[in-house]
């Protein structure tokens, strides 16, 4: 079996497909093609990251010096920025359920031991940016149950002689669909799951929630159930937390997290009458509405005149034209979906603050500088 599929005499379609599939018989997921690595998903767990396997893959001679790996090609990259000085740049792509957020832990995994830290927890910290953004940008569906509903690029920022100084995410495209409308089988993300499984009673009952189904953004999901008590929500939810903790976020900007992430569960559950007469919809679950309300400590006549109307200034005269009920179901939803994306985008920005060294490792495209 060939580890570089590129020193072929022939190489096609077929025979790269026939090597990957008896390397991926013999447990070898790893194939190169020149300097390209091939990574065949295995879905199971394999003894293949140990720190002396990241060892092993320290300041190797080159490729060619050891069987294919993730590590080799970390280190090639590491290595040719402590020599040129130049930026190194990783693209990692595929299906969904291919590798990508895994193969990215890898990298970071690999660099981060193998690097010297101006900051002892440097390494802890950005290692816990994992579960927070997986638990907040993650979602199971029918192909992979920790699948990335959003684009990211990760930047490490590095001095001439690879010392690690800090870390910052740009992501892109995040999947606000998801919260609304999912295909068939599809969960909605993680977050929602985890409070259910994770957060105390007493603590779900001051956010109003008792149930996943009882809403309707999480409702008519097979297997809700079955995976909540599972315990894996659970467990998530622990590792969430702590990680929150050990990046820097307050108790109170966490309290204020699981109000927002309520808000928009209840948000989902509004609902509207027409009201034929007077040609407008009235919100017919007064209740639910004083819920969101309270949690986002808005103003009901606001919160309703913002989901049933529009107000207008032409030349001085104020114009309110109020919403079919289909306006009024579209722009609820809505709400929903810009409520969690600026979550996600705050989130992000604090995270990035915190794992930053300096204000001017901050790129100037990033939502601090905006």
């Amino acid at each position: 079996m060939a580890c570089d599929l590129a020193r072929l005499p022939n190489l096609s379609e077929t025979t790269l497909l026939e090597q990957l599939q008896c390397r991926f018989h013999q447990n070898q997921i790893y194939t190169y093609v020149a300097d390209i690595l091939v990574a065949v998903n295995p879905y199971s767990k394999l003894d293949l990251y140990s720190p002396s396997t990241s060892s092993d893959y320290t300041s190797i001679p080159g490729l060619a010096s050891r069987d294919p790996h993730i590590f080799a090609l970390a280190d090639k990259a590491y290595q040719s920025l402590k020599r040129t000085g130049k930026r190194q740049c990783f693209l990692i792509s595929g299906e969904s359920g291919a590798g990508k957020t895994e193969s990215t832990k890898l990298v970071l995994q690999h660099i981060l031991r193998v690097s010297r830290h101006k900051r002892p927890w440097i390494q802890d910290i950005v290692t816990q940016v994992n579960p927070i953004l997986e638990a907040l940008g993650n979602a199971r569906t029918v192909m992979n149950h920790n699948s990335s509903r959003f684009g990211k690029y990760i930047q490490l920022f590095c001095e001439p002689d690879g010392v690690v100084t800090g870390l910052h995410v740009s992501h892109y495209i995040l999947e606000r669909s998801r919260i609304v409308m999912r295909n068939e089988g599809d969960f909605n993300f993680h977050i929602f799951y985890y409070l259910f499984a994770g957060l105390p009673r007493a603590e779900l009952l001051k956010l109003l929630l008792v149930n996943p189904t009882n809403h309707r953004y999480l409702k008519d999901t097979p297997g809700v159930e079955q995976y909540l008590i599972s315990g894996t929500p659970a467990v998530l939810f622990e590792e969430f937390v702590l990680a929150l903790g050990d990046i820097g976020f307050t108790d109170e900007e966490v309290s204020k997290m699981w109000r927002v992430l309520a808000a928009v569960l209840h948000i989902g559950d509004i609902m509207f009458a027409e009201d034929g007469e007077q040609e407008r919809c009235t919100v017919r679950t007064p209740t639910v509405l004083n819920t969101v309300c309270m949690l986002l400590n808005v103003s009901e006549a606001v919160l309703t005149s913002a989901l049933t109307s529009v107000i207008s200034i032409t030349r001085g005269e104020t114009i309110q034209k109020h919403f079919s009920l289909q306006k009024c179901e579209s722009t609820r939803d809505g709400l929903a979906k810009t409520l969690y994306g600026r979550l996600f985008d705050w989130v992000v920005h604090k995270v990035n603050t915190l794992c930053s060294e300096h204000g001017d490792n901050t790129p100037a495209n990033s939502p601090k500088n905006r």
